[in-house]
């Protein structure tokens, strides 16, 4: 066990106690009252925060402790518990009665509680001591499986049920209304789905554009023209490519581009819900200045920031 070992696992014993008590007051409000906006925020939370960690800490502790003797049966209870977290969501469903969604709250608070607690007595002084030195290098990882714009290969059924109670999560926040957090939830979502489920990332983007319809109308600044108007070369229009090729060919022209370079997007509706995405997957790397809103044709120059 080394200083460092000691750090890693106060850091880690933290942050589940911050996701434990964020759960712990969602659910007790369900609890007390089941309103629409109350589940919501519990289902927005399991999906935006709880889901993501819980795939990160598969791909990163879990799979180190299962090689550790004895902890194997005990890692694939946790796993399973993950699912059972994510099934929960299907209870918190606003067509399902009242005391339906109080009981899930409930359990959804118990389970998550005791689970956290296994993961703090057993599984991170497991390694502590079985694996010493490791858990700096895992903690390293788990924050860079939670911040990159993709998630650890996982299994389909883990996917699955991640998109499941993301679009729940997002049709209550909508319902709600509150659309902005909606596709926020949903553009994160869009970026641990990308690489590892394409068929579903497009689902999302899908749901993204749907729940945009709610958004209320936004002012557009448009840009002043340059003394040098768009070439051909310039600008991407991807009005004549099938809707679910457009957003891809996006972000690979962005990620082609060079500091302080930037293309012309051209396209047949306010590109909203692509710009959820960007901020999702590009925070503050990238501009983004509307030069046409419509009616028929938007065109939007996508840069990205100068180093």
């Amino acid at each position: 066990m080394t200083v460092n070992d000691l750090a890693a696992t106060q850091a880690m014993k933290t942050h589940h106690a911050q996701l434990v008590s964020q759960v712990d007051a969602r659910a007790r409000s369900v609890e007390t009252d089941p309103t629409v906006e109350a589940t919501a925020a519990l289902l927005a939370y399991l999906a935006g925060e709880v889901l993501p960690h819980a795939l990160a800490e598969e791909a990163s502790v879990y799979r180190a402790a299962a090689a550790l003797p004895g902890l194997a049966p005990l890692i694939g209870g946790l796993i399973v518990e993950h699912h059972e977290l994510a099934r929960l969501g299907d209870d918190l469903s606003p067509a399902a009665p009242a005391d339906v969604r109080r009981a899930a709250a409930r359990r959804v608070r118990l389970l998550f509680a005791d689970h956290v607690g296994a993961e703090n007595d057993v599984v991170l002084p497991a390694l502590r001591d079985g694996a010493p030195g490791s858990l700096p290098a895992l903690l390293d990882a788990m924050h860079e499986l939670l911040s990159a714009p993709v998630a650890p290969p996982a299994s389909a059924s883990a996917d699955d049920a991640l998109f499941d109670l993301v679009v729940q999560a997002s049709d209550e926040l909508d319902r709600a209304g509150a659309p902005d957090a909606a596709s926020r939830l949903l553009a994160r979502a869009w970026t641990v789905l990308r690489a590892p489920r394409p068929d579903l990332a497009r689902r999302v983007t899908s749901r993204l554009h749907r729940v945009a319809r709610s958004l209320e109308p936004t002012a557009v600044s448009i840009a002043t023209p340059s003394t040098i108007a768009p070439s051909d070369a310039d600008s991407l229009d991807v009005r004549s490519l099938p809707p679910r090729e457009r957003h891809e060919s996006i972000f690979s022209a962005y990620e082609a581009l060079g500091a302080g370079d930037s293309f012309v997007l051209v396209n047949d509706h306010d590109p909203k819900p692509l710009r959820y995405q960007f901020d999702a997957e590009h925070p503050g790397a990238f501009t983004w200045d509307y030069l046409e809103s419509g009616p028929r044709v938007w065109r939007v120059r996508i840069g990205r920031s100068a180093a």
